[in-house]
């Protein structure tokens, strides 16, 4: 390099550059020559090639100092370095320029002041040594990147067990610093177990030239941790080297123990829950069962731990009406469809019935084409559940379908389910009344307080059976029949199911029934009360009458009443009251209510008059009369003989308002008639028994029937018995001067003194022509006498008369029971013809 910088240095002296420069332009170095004023003298090829600018478009040094770097800082420091170390002979910079078309290279540049002042820039083109130089720092920054990342420690050893280098991203991972296992042997680091361990694998490795797979441990700072090595051999020509990658493990190692105690207590738990497991490999079709499966199944254990139990034999224990889906469901997810197997399906036992189970598995092995390799599942018996499940199919459709109303309720008594029954009978849904209490569906205002008693009794464990009045959602009402049975579990926690029905129309039967009985007992006891009445007999039976209809129809008071021939006046037949009810309506106030309103005009149009609120009553009469005499309700029922009304029974309803049913009306309406025949069938008795035993001309008792009662009468308890015996004076007179009209008129008159003087009860008779007997069952003397000392006055007091009467009395009294009445007539007899002859004498 001095030799050519001289020979250039006497070329330009010798102004001979140019023809030189083609020997100066082969050189690969870029030479250029400045004079003491910077001023380009000279530059070759090689230069002009690596700058880009021949020497007409440099000129100066500063020209080509502003091209090549044309940031104004860069080039500010550039240049004063330039000067600053030429003036010491030398330039010497490894510097990035601009040259031309913009193109950056990397540039050696080295400027040498020569003799005479004259610079020497030599230029070498450095772009493609820098270029690879970079890349070569950025691929070990990558591969440095990259250790300091990975898990593992890298160690390399020599021949003689010396460790060379580590690298490692994790300094805790190192036994020791760095600096202080390099260059020592693995015995100054490692003793005991660990380091026989790595001498016998170095060993292996250089035998074997195999890579040696090992676990150790190591006491680090926080304790033992594992872990695993890879040792392979390096082979070089001058000796041999070892690559030991060593990673830690202590987190599989804690794992592993993890899931090996997870393995005991799960299998612990399979066999616990007896649950079936299989293990099928795809390739090779073998299906591996455990023990709990072999017992599910009943089949003998040869069989199913055979090695060519196939898929083909686990098929043939599925039902057949099964067998296509379970495959279909295998087939989805061995095609990745599914995220996992399921089926419920029958299996055949060794017995030969069919069990439910639940078959679920998973693909746990792929090949590296993504083909299932191996396919893990558990079996569950849940025959009894599927059974339970058919019977509460069976149940539950009998449940919704069954005739009567079902509520299930749970522990808080809020209704959890209700039956189709239930909601009709209710008119509520299952929504409307879900998670509430039946109370909405118990009527009355106490309804709470029925609530609550039924809910103590149930909760008890006791079951509930008994009637009440239930509530519709529209307000209305039915009679249910309530039967609650509790379902409780071992920790007494219960369930209730209430069975509700209808029971509306079963007691409106029975009710019926009953009213139908009462009915019936009511129109056979009245009637047998008619059966043979006399004229006696027959008022009790009316009143009879009465009063068991009143009752029947909680009436307060009843009456019957006959109308009189041809005339609105009535007479009573019967009559009853409540003992609390005032006394009976008047008898003119009665007939005033039918002369003065249209009230016989509804009876013959309807055969009764009802009124069920006087109030409502458009007749102001009517409506007056019952309101003053207090009455709230009333029927007059009509007593017909063919179309002639006879009478009417009329019943007051004082204390409230009575709705008479169409039952109670009919009761009337059956019970009318029987009366009706009862008054009329006596008044018919009675005309044909005048007829047998009344005197034709008084109407009084004749001889025949007197006899009769005689007879009748003469008893013990009838005593004491007394008999007065009457016959008139000059009977035969009258007749032969006036004839028998005006004898007869006698007699007749005679007979009507004799009723107005005695009693009702006592009976009067004809006993001849001229000749009467009274007969006075229960009458003492003394009774006696003063019904003669009556009778003779109302005879004095006919002596005034156009037809005075007179007559002879005489009485006899029976206080012996032994005494013939024949005795007792004959002293009375006796007794008359004595006071006869003494009037005589008088």
């Amino acid at each position: 390099m001095v030799i050519l910088v001289k020979n250039i240095i006497v070329v330009i002296k010798m102004d001979k550059i140019k023809s030189y420069s083609k020997i100066f332009d082969k050189l690969k170095l870029g030479l250029a020559v400045l004079d003491q004023e910077g001023n380009f003298l000279f530059i070759n090829k090689t230069a002009v090639e690596i700058i880009g600018y021949s020497k007409k478009e440099l000129g100066h040094i500063e020209e080509w100092l502003e091209l090549a770097y044309p940031d104004e800082k860069i080039r500010s420091r550039t240049s004063q370095r330039f000067y600053r170390e030429i003036e010491s002979g030398v330039y010497s910079n490894l510097t990035k320029i601009r040259c031309k078309n913009d193109q950056e290279k990397y540039v050696e540049l080295r400027v040498n002041q020569l003799e005479d002042g004259l610079l020497l820039v030599n230029l070498l083109d450095r772009t493609e040594n820098h270029n690879l130089n970079k890349k070569l720092a950025d691929k070990t920054k990558y591969l440095n990147k990259i250790v300091s990342n990975i898990p593992e420690v890298i160690i390399l050893l020599d021949e003689k067990q010396r460790f060379l280098d580590i690298w490692s991203g994790l300094e805790k991972e190192l036994y020791r610093k760095k600096d202080e296992i390099i260059g020592k042997q693995i015995s100054e680091i490692f003793s005991g177990e660990l380091l026989k361990k790595l001498r016998d694998n170095l060993k292996l490795a250089e035998q074997t030239n195999q890579v040696q797979n090992f676990e150790y441990q190591l006491e680090m700072e926080e304790g033992l941790e594992d872990y695993a090595g890879r040792l392979l051999k390096i082979e070089k020509t001058k000796g041999n080297e070892f690559l030991l990658v060593s990673r830690n493990i202590t987190h599989r190692v804690k794992k592993e123990k993890e899931l090996a105690e997870i393995k005991e207590r799960l299998e612990l738990a399979v066999d616990a829950a007896n649950l079936g497991i299989w293990d099928w490999n795809l390739k090779s079709d073998q299906i591996k069962n455990n023990d709990n499966f072999k017992e599910m199944v009943g089949l003998e254990a040869e069989k199913i731990a055979k090695e060519d139990f196939s898929f083909a034999d686990w098929e043939s224990l599925v039902h057949p009406d099964d067998r296509e889906k379970v495959k279909y469901l295998i087939a989805e997810h061995l095609q990745g469809k599914t995220d996992f197997y399921q089926s419920e399906h029958r299996i055949k036992t060794v017995s030969g019935k069919w069990k439910w189970i639940k078959d679920r598995a998973r693909v746990s092995e792929w090949d590296a084409e993504g083909n299932p390799v191996r396919m893990v599942g558990i079996d569950i018996d849940i025959d009894k559940r599927k059974r339970e499940e058919q019977e509460n199919i069976y149940l539950s459709a009998a449940m919704k379908n069954i005739s009567d109303a079902v509520f299930l309720q749970n522990k808080d008594f809020e209704i959890i389910f209700m039956n189709k029954k239930a909601e009709e009978l209710s008119g509520y849904s299952l929504e409307e009344l879900k998670n509430k209490t039946a109370i909405q569906l118990i009527a009355g205002e106490n309804a709470a307080e029925i609530q609550q008693k039924i809910q103590q009794k149930v909760a008890k464990g006791e079951l509930y059976s008994g009637e009440l009045k239930n509530k519709r959602k529209d307000g209305s009402t039915f009679d249910g029949e309530l039967k609650i049975t509790p379902i409780c579990t071992k920790n007494s926690k219960c369930n209730y199911v209430s069975i509700l029905r209808d029971i509306s129309a079963r007691k409106m039967r029975i009710k019926k029934l009953k009213f139908q009985y009462r009915l019936e007992n009511l129109i056979s006891k009245i009637s047998t009360k008619f059966v043979g009445a006399d004229q006696q007999s027959l008022k009790e039976a009316l009143n009879y009458s009465l009063e068991k209809l009143s009752l029947f129809l909680a009436a307060d008071r009843s009456y019957i009443y006959r109308f009189e021939d041809f005339s609105t006046n009535i007479s009573k037949l019967g009559e009853w009251r409540q003992k609390q009810t005032i006394a009976q309506l008047e008898k003119r106030k009665v007939e005033q209510l039918f002369t003065s309103s249209n009230l016989l005009e509804a009876i013959l149009d309807k055969g009764y008059f009802y009124v069920s609120e006087v109030e409502k009553l458009s007749n102001r009469r009517q409506k007056k009369f019952f309101q003053e005499e207090s009455i709230k309700s009333s029927i007059y029922l009509g007593l017909f003989e063919d179309q002639k009304l006879l009478g009417f029974i009329a019943f007051d309803f004082l204390r409230a308002e009575k709705d008479l049913t169409d039952g109670y009306l009919k009761t009337l309406d059956i019970a009318a008639p029987i009366i009706s025949n009862a008054i009329i069938k006596n008044e018919k008795e009675r005309k044909i028994k005048n007829l047998t035993f009344r005197d034709n001309l008084t109407g009084l008792y004749n001889r025949t029937f007197l006899a009769e009662e005689i007879k009748r009468l003469d008893r013990e308890r009838q005593l004491p018995i007394s008999v007065l015996i009457s016959d008139i004076n000059g009977l035969k007179e009258v007749n032969d001067k006036f004839g028998h009209t005006v004898g007869d008129k006698l007699i007749v008159k005679m007979a009507e003194i004799l009723k107005s003087v005695f009693r009702e009860e006592d009976i009067i008779a004809r006993w001849g022509g001229d000749e009467f007997i009274i007969f006075l069952p229960r009458t003492a003397k003394s009774e006696v006498e003063k019904m003669a000392e009556r009778l003779e006055l109302e005879l004095k007091r006919t002596e005034q008369d156009e037809l005075s009467v007179s007559a002879g009395i005489g009485t006899a009294v029976k206080e012996n029971p032994e005494e013939d009445i024949d005795l007792l007539i004959n002293r009375a007899d006796k007794a008359m013809y004595e006071d006869k002859a003494q009037k005589k004498l008088d």
